[in-house]
């Protein structure tokens, strides 16, 4: 007969993952039905703190703040600096650490974050032949993944200009990468 142990911290963890894997919060992010790509500054004491999930792609970077990233069922840190791209519908949550909610610390947590929602190009331009291999890795590709190295770089320096961008330049910029 086989015994696997657990030590209690890891019963109690996985036990409160499945608790709050009911109580994911599904939204939509607040912009016209028919904007691809949104811009949107997460800034104040800490970041969003409900586990959530929303069917746009998600590209994060975390210029302040630090804490505890659950994706899915990883459960992992962030802090300055680090840049993650979610898949659609991927459950995930920005935890930052305790000292970021206490009043009498002077943290702050900022976050700049494009979301992409492919379901505003229409049907008919995910069929066009050029854009089948990328419609095969959006139906294919599920999970986060953190970006690094030179991408993360071009992306991070690049990502300063986005918000001033306005109509054909913003989707321009876009493919650059």
């Amino acid at each position: 007969m086989l015994f696997i142990f657990f030590p209690t911290y890891w019963v109690l963890y996985i036990a409160f993952f499945y608790y709050l894997m009911k109580k994911i919060i599904s939204f939509q992010i607040p912009k016209p039905n028919k904007e691809f790509v949104r811009f949107q500054v997460d800034a104040g004491k800490h970041f969003y703190d409900k586990l959530h999930q929303h069917p746009q792609w998600q590209l994060t970077l975390i210029i302040e703040g630090k804490g505890q990233l659950m994706v899915g069922d990883y459960l992992g840190r962030f802090e300055p600096g680090d840049m993650f791209l979610f898949s659609a519908n991927m459950p995930h949550v920005f935890r930052s650490d305790a000292e970021y909610f206490d009043p009498h610390e002077d943290k702050q947590s900022l976050g700049h974050t494009l979301f992409f929602d492919f379901e505003a190009l229409g049907k008919s331009l995910m069929e066009v032949e050029e854009f089948a291999g990328l419609n095969q890795w959006l139906q294919q590709t599920k999970g986060c993944f953190t970006i690094q190295g030179s991408t993360k770089n071009n992306l991070k320096n690049n990502l300063r200009n986005y918000p001033g961008l306005k109509g054909l330049k913003k989707y321009l910029w876009l493919w650059k990468f």
